[in-house]
């Protein structure tokens, strides 16, 4: 039954027409979206030895992008592969294109115009290499889209599971030995032997609890769809793979509660009126299992965090702004003082007298006061052009209700994680930036007009190796004196604590 859905899933990609481009390059394109995928899966338990989460997960990121990019340089360049070349899905004489081109213009501005150039280079040049490989990894072909289709939904159901396994595995113990620490808490303990400390193994495998909810809110509308299309494919709820994919998303949500995941739960929800709003009648099954799902984690939720006596309660939500209206009123103030070119990227982050936040918890504020209204004017455009673009599938011919879930999810979880980033910091985590990449590669590839495309193909291998080359000058030169920063700053500041940004420590020194 389940090759059988897999060759239903296949077939659900049919729909969409995309021109066969170059098919000499799918082995290429499986090698990008396994070593993608492998990343999302294996990341958060690959610590690399004296760093912290978020540092080792950006050094793989660096690592992960540079093969990546090594590879598409490879396609381009190496004699007797012309015939496998990349194909982009970009006209320069497209409102997108020039969109995204003013940005780069501005941006770059702002940049010069910054207090810090180094900072300000540093989050430009890896902002647009994320755009750059999106663009160059959406698929131009039915067996990519199936391809990167399927990379998706088996990544957010192997990474989910996995991260669950791990959280049950945490769970029994605890309640077994009170000096196992319940997820979601930290290690705040050690012990010391003579010469020789032991500290407690830490079962979050992230900085920060809010950057693993990022995870969430991406996964979470792949998940629901997954739940239908094998619902649909093997006719009923009582199936044991249906049913063991929907525990699997009701202990997710057992996961956002237990943490205090309050803008996952806002997003995934909000998401879900998003889609019912694009997407109409199809998506009502969507909301519905959001719904069943909720509830039984809630549940789950009250069962494991609240009644059990062996455990502590755990929040459920959070009541309070958690300091993001001052955050947000500090980051118009900076546009407000800077309208034109913003501060520099990157630059909300620059230390006062005292540590604060290293950006705002709201992206397009964020944008606004680092990159100025121009650039933002520019970002605006690109989302009303999405929008529109969006509004559109549903009276398109590759629509069709039968296998409408497969897009739901995809929406879903891009909104999910756009809403996300109003009041978190989605676009920042290492994690979060290769989701956005697969996902928005996917949702490009599915909105694109089938035409010819002309582009300077050195030009953009020009730009890819230029963005990849000042982020290897930027940082890893670096890598080896981030662990003695964090000891010096920590010693400055005892009361405070890291602001991740680019690294874990995000906050500028001055």
């Amino acid at each position: 039954m389940l090759s059988a859905a897999a060759a239903n899933f296949k077939y659900s990609f049919e729909m969409i027409n995309l021109p066969d481009q170059n098919p000499e390059g799918f082995f290429m394109s499986k090698f990008y979206y396994a070593i993608l995928s492998l990343y999302l899966i294996l990341a958060p338990y690959l610590r690399l030895p004296g760093l912290r989460f978020h540092d080792s997960q950006r050094i793989l990121q660096l690592v992960v992008f540079g093969l990546i990019t090594l590879g598409l340089l490879y396609q381009w360049y190496v004699p007797g592969r012309g015939k496998s070349k990349i194909s982009l899905n970009l006209s320069y004489n497209s409102p997108s294109f020039l969109f995204l081109s003013g940005i780069f213009i501005a941006g770059f501005v702002s940049v010069v115009l910054s207090e810090f150039f180094k900072y300000a280079l540093l989050e430009y040049a890896f902002t647009f290499w994320i755009i750059l490989l999106f663009i160059l990894l959406s698929p131009t072909n039915q067996r990519n889209l199936y391809r990167l289709g399927i990379s998706i939904f088996v990544t957010a159901t192997l990474f989910s599971s996995l991260y669950i396994i791990i959280f049950i595995g945490n769970y029994i113990t605890s309640y077994m030995d009170p000096m196992v620490i319940l997820w979601p808490d930290k290690i705040t303990y050690s012990i010391t032997f003579g010469e020789t400390t032991l500290t407690g193994k830490d079962v979050l495998y992230f900085s920060n609890k809010r950057f693993f909810n990022h995870t969430q809110s991406w996964t979470f509308p792949i998940l629901f769809s997954i739940i239908i299309f094998f619902k649909n494919k093997l006719k009923g709820w009582l199936k044991v793979e249906v049913i063991t994919l929907f525990l699997l998303a009701s202990i997710w949500w057992v996961l956002v509660f237990a943490s205090g995941g309050r803008g996952t739960l806002v997003a995934i929800f909000a998401s879900g009126v998003m889609v019912i709003f694009i997407f109409k009648n199809e998506a009502i099954e969507f909301f519905k299992v959001t719904i069943l799902t909720f509830l039984t984690g809630l549940a789950g939720y009250l069962i494991l965090f609240i009644y059990l006596p062996s455990t502590r309660e755990a929040p459920l939500l959070r009541f309070t702004d958690s300091n993001r209206l001052d955050l947000w009123q500090k980051g118009l103030e900076m546009w407000v003082d800077n309208p034109v070119f913003g501060v520099g990227p990157m630059h909300y982050s620059v230390m006062g007298n005292t540590p604060g936040a290293a950006h705002p918890h709201n992206y397009l504020i964020q944008f606004l006061a680092e990159w100025g209204i121009i650039s933002f004017i520019f970002l605006t455009g690109i989302m009303i052009l999405f929008a529109q673009s969006s509004l559109k599938i549903r009276n398109s011919n590759r629509y069709l209700q039968s296998r409408s879930i497969v897009v739901i999810g995809m929406y879903g979880s891009l909104f999910a994680a756009l809403l996300h980033s109003l009041v978190s910091g989605v676009m920042h985590t290492p994690l979060s930036q290769v989701w956005f990449i697969l996902i928005t590669a996917w949702v490009l590839a599915w909105n694109k007009k089938q035409q010819k495309v002309r582009y300077n193909k050195y030009l953009l291998c020009l730009l890819l190796l230029a963005f990849f080359v000042t982020i290897l000058i930027l940082t890893v030169p670096i890598i080896d004196e981030l662990s003695a920063g964090y000891f010096e700053y920590i010693q400055s500041f005892p009361e405070s604590r890291l602001w991740p940004r680019f690294w874990d420590q995000g906050i500028i020194p001055l």
